[in-house]
């Protein structure tokens, strides 16, 4: 924080505007947050691990990588190969948990129609049409005093 703090007030003294010396400084850091994402993400998808939380020893980008952050992004140095932290599973993981029973069971009906629609002929599927069971009664009266009950059960296993 400190040295995009003093990157801020330099580069808001030399164009001669103090008065954006914070908000050179939130957009530094946003920059250096941004980069160190990417590398991140890339090195998830790797397979490698990557810490919840990061420390001075875990954040990849310095100050002077963050300005040059594509040629750091295809280094792989021994820092990179972490024992420790969670892989892109694990944090697939811990993004479902923080997501309700209910929620969870929609979206994976939504998965569903999606690759069901995806099938020749069923363009136009619909989950919520879907019939898992029906029992259905019927009654007949005739004016000559006869009654007739129907029933029929279709289920599909």
């Amino acid at each position: 924080m400190a040295e995009a703090e003093a990157l801020a007030l330099t580069l808001s003294a030399v164009i001669q505007l103090p008065e954006l010396a914070k908000l050179v400084q939130a957009a530094i850091i946003f920059a250096w947050a941004y980069a160190e994402s990417v590398y991140d993400v890339k090195q998830l998808l790797a397979g490698k691990r990557i810490p919840l939380i990061k420390t001075d020893e875990t954040w990849h980008f310095g100050l002077e990588g963050m300005l040059s952050y594509e040629e750091g992004l295809d280094q792989t140095e021994d820092k990179d190969t972490l024992a420790e932290g969670l892989s892109y599973e694990d944090y697939l993981m811990l993004l479902l948990v923080t997501i309700n029973k209910e929620t969870k069971a929609f979206r994976a009906m939504d998965l569903m129609e999606m690759d069901i629609r995806k099938t020749a002929g069923n363009e136009a599927f619909r989950m919520d049409g879907c019939v898992d069971y029906i029992d259905a009664t019927a009654v007949i009266s005739s004016r000559f005093g006869y009654d007739c009950d129907i029933t029929r059960d279709y289920y599909y296993f």
